[in-house]
């Protein structure tokens, strides 16, 4: 990628064919990280489905919330890779830098709220996203 990043830096007449394997440099490893984040929901059912319907509908609820933790925290990546890269091609290093930094601390606040949240609020998040009450209800 770096061949093709100077490359992009010192000759903006790049052949489409440069263009199409700088694109699908930084796509493929977030299309393979979308990936492997699915596998995990069909590898935590595989593992649960022995376990019966509540097992599998409790994980399928999981799922959905871990889906909308992803969604936003990838809003605030996507949001945060804009600024600091627009700040880096402009040669504001400094302000690039503070941009990643308030990236980390808002994502760590969004974790911790995220985690606050479930532990005390579960009974009423997971009644909320439909969950029956055998898959929220302690036994």
């Amino acid at each position: 990628m770096d061949n093709m990043a100077s490359l992009v830096l010192k000759d903006q007449q790049i052949s489409r064919k440069q263009k199409i394997g700088l694109i699908l440099s930084l796509a493929i490893p977030a299309m393979l990280e979308q990936i492997l984040h699915t596998l995990v929901g069909f590898v935590d059912l595989f593992f649960v489905s022995s376990l019966g319907a509540t097992a599998i509908a409790a994980v399928g609820v999981a799922n959905a919330i871990v889906l909308v933790a992803m969604a936003i925290f990838m809003a605030v990546g996507v949001s945060a890779s804009s600024y600091i890269t627009q700040s880096i091609g402009a040669g504001r290093r400094e302000e690039a830098a503070a941009y990643a930094r308030q990236a980390v601390v808002l994502s760590a606040g969004i974790g911790l709220l995220f985690g606050i949240a479930a532990i005390f609020f579960a009974a009423p998040i997971l009644r909320i996203m439909g969950a029956e009450p055998m898959c929220w209800q302690r036994q």
